[in-house]
């Protein structure tokens, strides 16, 4: 009987210590979960303010162009002009704060990785182009001045990546509404879009399969 009874305390300590062990790491799981979602909370509201800017520039300049009746032929020069004295730049956090969201969505990751790739790579092409127009403003250069063509080369390059970093834009601000920042569980926000994706969704899909608007 002393066997049995000291046998059933043995187990009960044992069992109570494993119990005791599976909560803790529950209630770490929780806190850890909870700390995860935070960050990303942070990060993807610091991350929107930087694809705002991108949307914005890229909207007021494409209805400006509009108001004044820009043509089609004269917009990449037009546009590339503005832009050089007047385009926001990301942020130097905007590597680090993605870095928080990365594997969160497949298509979120991809829009953020591409958007810093055509928004930083139209630097070099602006810089060009305000070379040449300080070339042409200056005389007794001891260079020869870049042909039109390449400056107008380097404007098209400029009109098309300001769009396709504006649609990148928006798509990424849309997913991290739907799936970091709005109050709706992420999953049933997955099983939404596959299932009944919005248009702006339906062009996100589009826009990474095809690479261009």
């Amino acid at each position: 009987m002393t066997d049995l009874v000291t046998t059933l305390d043995h187990w009960q300590t044992l069992i109570g210590s494993v119990l005791g062990g599976i909560f803790a790491l529950a209630t770490a799981l929780v806190v850890a979960s909870s700390a995860v979602r935070a960050a990303r909370r942070t990060a993807a509201a610091l991350v929107i303010v930087d694809l705002l800017s991108i949307m914005r520039i890229a909207e007021s300049l494409e209805a400006l162009a509009k108001e004044d009746s820009i043509e089609d032929e004269n917009y990449p020069l037009w546009v590339s002009e503005k832009l050089i004295w007047r385009r926001p730049q990301l942020s130097s956090s905007y590597d680090a704060h993605v870095a928080n969201l990365v594997g969160l969505h497949e298509g979120l990751s991809a829009h953020l990785s591409l958007l810093k790739m055509v928004y930083s790579g139209l630097n070099d092409h602006l810089a060009r182009i305000e070379s040449d127009a300080e070339d042409r403003r200056t005389t007794g250069l001891p260079r020869i001045p870049r042909p039109p063509q390449a400056t107008e080369a380097d404007a098209k390059v400029v009109a098309g990546g300001l769009k396709l970093a504006g649609a990148h834009a928006s798509c990424a601000a849309h997913l991290l509404e739907q799936l970091v920042i709005g109050r709706t569980p992420a999953f049933l926000i997955r099983i939404r879009m596959r299932v009944f994706p919005s248009p702006i969704e339906v062009k996100s899909k589009e826009l990474l399969r095809d690479g261009s608007i």
